[in-house]
């Protein structure tokens, strides 16, 4: 059996360069730090906890890009179709619309 990975620390993750992994490891130790800080210092890191997930929080997710970037594809092709129906009243498929056949035989 391999030996467990041995955690990553918060130097080692923010040289890797992965913004939201930094900012991360940074709550982690910040929070780590607030069991045992007292008195000013304990403010002070609370502050610093709080500014750092505010950041996160103002990061766009992941799934949340990809969306967009899919958003901003699909607006581009529309805008060089050509033709007489705007893209978005194309009916595709068999859901709820006219699928273009004939009925019969």
């Amino acid at each position: 059996m391999p030996a467990p990975r041995k955690a990553k620390t918060t130097a080692q993750v923010v040289a890797g360069g992965d913004y939201r992994a930094s900012l991360e490891a940074i709550r982690d130790r910040l929070a780590a730090e607030m069991a045992t800080a007292e008195g000013a210092s304990l403010a002070s890191v609370a502050k610093q906890l709080a500014d750092v997930l505010s950041r996160l929080e103002n990061l766009p997710s992941k799934e949340a890009s990809a969306l967009d970037d899919l958003a901003k594809r699909r607006t581009r092709r529309r805008k060089t179709i050509v033709g007489d129906e705007p893209a978005g009243d194309v009916e595709r498929g068999t859901r709820g619309g006219r699928s273009g056949r004939s009925g019969g035989t």
